[in-house]
Parts: structure tokens; sequence; C-alpha cells
């Protein structure tokens, strides 16, 4: 019987290829009947042991896992917590009922900083503590010119290797990004690239295992792209 894992035009077509795929069909059919006829496409049983991602960092406020999305979560430079979107909309909501109030942070109620110079003096304090998602924002604003900063890559590449080090997966996805696409004053390299996608991946971020699924299935390791694109659809 055949493996029926191939397609043909018609009957002439499948006779001329016979010869080609006989070998390949003898070893189908074989699999085939170790899965019960079942070809498990993407699953373990075809490309092995899929793995699981860490967990993901939760709200301090309702405890749940923060969006995956960064732009669905907000940074507090203040208190140095990361809340999700709905939290921080519900506080801010309820603080705009009570106008006559500055606004303040959902978490630990401090003002809201009003200018650009407060935003820097708050983030750079972080930054001095070491918080990993304070230096990876403050690298990005330097790297942008954003908050009236002057644009300065130096210094951008330099704060996103601190916060990299420290295990912050956004700045060693950053990290990778700019080494990807030679951006920020970076050379273009990808064995760079893969080895920041590498370490951001292993800490949880999603792009960057799709990214390597990407690499892998353009390298004709078609096994390893499944195994990072399935784990990737996990998060």
């Amino acid at each position: 019987r055949a493996c029926k894992c191939v397609w043909y035009c018609d009957k002439d077509c499948q006779n001329k290829h016979w010869k080609e795929h006989k070998t390949e069909c003898k070893l189908i059919k074989k699999e085939l009947d170790q899965r019960g006829g079942k070809l498990d496409c993407g699953t373990e049983l075809d490309v092995g042991p899929i793995g699981k991602l860490p967990p993901r960092e939760e709200c301090p406020i309702c405890m749940h896992a923060l969006p995956i999305n960064e732009n669905l979560q907000a940074y507090a430079a203040c208190c140095g917590k990361s809340i999700c979107c709905g939290c921080n909309f519900q506080h801010q909501m309820k603080s705009k009922k009570r106008a006559t109030e500055r606004a303040t942070c959902a978490f630990c109620r401090e003002p809201m900083p009003r200018s650009n110079e407060e935003i820097l003096v708050r983030l750079s304090k972080r930054a001095e503590l070491k918080d990993p998602n304070a230096l990876c924002n403050l690298a990005m604003k330097y790297g942008h010119g954003w908050n009236g900063l002057s644009v300065d890559q130096a210094k951008c590449i330099e704060l996103l290797h601190q916060s990299a080090g420290l295990g912050y997966y956004l700045a060693q996805f950053q990290l990778g990004a700019f080494h990807n696409r030679g951006e920020m004053g970076l050379q273009q390299n990808e064995v760079e690239a893969s080895k920041y996608f590498t370490e951001a991946a292993e800490g949880g971020d999603v792009e960057s295992q799709f990214l390597l699924g990407c690499t892998a299935y353009e390298n004709s390791d078609h096994a390893a792209a499944m195994q990072h694109w399935r784990l990737s659809a996990s998060g």
C-alpha cells in the first residue's frame, strides 16, 4: 500500500516519479504504521519534545501574568513595577473622577511625573540601582532621542548590554534585532543576532522563539523550526 503522503496531477505523473519516490515511500509507510496511520505533523511525536516557556512576570495588582505585548503593560519608574494596562487604566479612570488630585502610580500612589526632566530623573535613579527594565527603557530613549534626550546610539547599546547582562529578555531581543538589521551603530551580524535571540527566547520571549524558528526553517532544519514555533505559540 502507498504512503499516500505525496499528491500527483495524474497517474502518468505518479508513474514517472515512482523510481525517485520508491525508497522514501517505504520509509514513510513504515513510520506511519508505527504511529497507527497518523502523521502527527508538528507534534512531539513528529519533532521531539517541545518544552515549556518559563512563567511570565505577574502584575502586582491583579496577580495575572503580564501581557506578552510590552505595549500592553506600563513600567512605573517610581517603584520599579510593571503593571498590566487593565489595572493601570482602571486606576487612572478612578483618578479622573477626583479631578482635584494629581494622577498617581497605580501601585505605589506616587504622583506621576509632569515633565520630561522628572521622567528621566526617576528612570536614571532606577537605572543606577541596576533595575534591568529601567536600563532598557533608558537605553531606548537615548537610542531614539525620546523625552528631550539627544540621540546617543553608543549610550543606548551600553545600557542595553547592562540590562541584557542582568537577564532582561527585552534588552536581549533589542540587541538581537539591532545586530540582525545592522542598526543603532552596530554592524549586521547574524551570529550575534542569533545569540541574543536565543538568550531572549530562553527568558520567555515568544517573538525571539518565532524568529529562531524562521532561521531554522531557512536552514532547512524543519523539525527545529517547528519546535520553536510550537513553543512560541504556546505563550
